[in-house]
């Protein structure tokens, strides 16, 4: 993948997340993406973004600890996905709403349209039976 979408990269993490816990610390090592297999990630600000919206959606949850180091004062964020992040990924996930909207925007244009025929349809065959009245009533009652 050269470029994948940002549906994929969210795809991909909640993917991830159905088997594991992100810790952020683990992803400070250079390659440590590819390693973990979230190959659509590039940094780690693209993975933070990612994970508030998912968070911010409902299908991510945040748990706040300290791990046992010698570095007591350091506060360690885990993520993992919810039930309705599980549910919703294996239901296709952000890539099947996609194609689903995208399916939908389409018929909505389809019968915008078909409206539009429609009204100007009923307008000219409404023009026409208005003509032909004047016609039988000016033309043919005066012969």
């Amino acid at each position: 993948m050269n470029n994948p979408s940002p549906y994929t990269k969210l795809d991909s993490v909640l993917k991830y997340l159905i088997k594991n816990e992100i810790f952020l610390y683990e992803f400070t090592v250079e390659g440590s993406f590819e390693k973990l297999g979230i190959h659509e990630v590039k940094n780690m600000y693209e993975l933070r973004q990612i994970l508030d919206k998912l968070v911010k959606e409902g299908y991510v949850k945040t748990k706040a600890f300290v791990p046992n180091t010698a570095f007591d004062e350091i506060v360690v964020t885990a993520y993992s996905i919810t039930f309705d992040g599980e549910f919703f990924i294996n239901n296709g996930g952000y890539e099947m709403q996609s194609k689903i909207l995208a399916k939908q925007n389409s018929q909505t244009k389809r019968n915008e349209l078909l409206v539009i025929l429609g009204t100007w349809l009923a307008g000219i065959g409404a023009l026409s039976l208005t003509l032909w009245e004047i016609y039988k009533t000016f033309y043919i009652k005066h012969q």
